[in-house]
């Protein structure tokens, strides 16, 4: 059995060195919890979290699509390994605080570029009709931000708020590689 006072006092010993590095590893988690893009058609919005697509009509919204349902998975996957990384870098000294806290930054940056990337691949398959029945209309471009009417409904396409938090979190990381020696002076026992 594990002896809880044991496991408090090492905690208790270890010091957190870099604190913007614990504010971008707890921003890097937060942004699972809101959306990172949007679309409102008419009155109905749905939302994309990196983890799963919800639409208020069938509120599971999971994607049907294998390769959707991966990348949505591989990209929670490393969300939460960037928040260990980031988050244990906060506690370590020299090159391995700094090793861990930039991998787990640069590749919320890559997450960021690849799910832009996902967005604008969706949006290029609707304006080739592959997401339409073939009975449509008629075919709409859309990009990944901005408005539009389409056969008589409002379109709204925008990156939210856990995109964004997402950027601030790998920057905030970034920033803490580069303050890293005044932190650990300042903090140091």
């Amino acid at each position: 059995m594990v002896d809880k006072f044991k496991i408090m006092n090492i905690l208790k010993d270890k010091k957190i060195r870099n604190p913007i590095a614990i504010l971008a590893a707890f921003i890097c988690l937060l942004t699972l919890f809101f959306p990172w893009w949007s679309i409102t058609i008419g009155d109905g919005t749905i939302s994309v979290y990196p983890y799963i697509i919800h639409n208020p009509d069938q509120p599971i919204g999971l994607v049907d699509e294998p390769a959707q349902t991966y990348r949505m998975v591989a990209f929670t996957i490393i969300i939460i390994i960037n928040f260990v990384l980031i988050s244990v870098g906060s506690f370590l000294k020299g090159i391995l605080a700094k090793a861990s806290i930039g991998i787990g930054s640069l590749s919320m940056l890559g997450v960021v570029f690849l799910f832009k990337g996902a967005i604008q691949e969706n949006l290029d398959k609707v304006a080739k009709g592959e997401y339409v029945s073939p009975d449509a209309p008629g075919r709409i471009v859309l990009e990944p931000e901005g408005f539009q009417v389409f056969l008589g409904r409002f379109i709204e396409t925008s990156y939210e708020l856990g995109l964004y938090l997402a950027i601030i979190a790998a920057l905030l990381g970034i920033i803490s590689i580069f303050l890293y020696d005044v932190l650990i002076t300042k903090y140091k026992k």
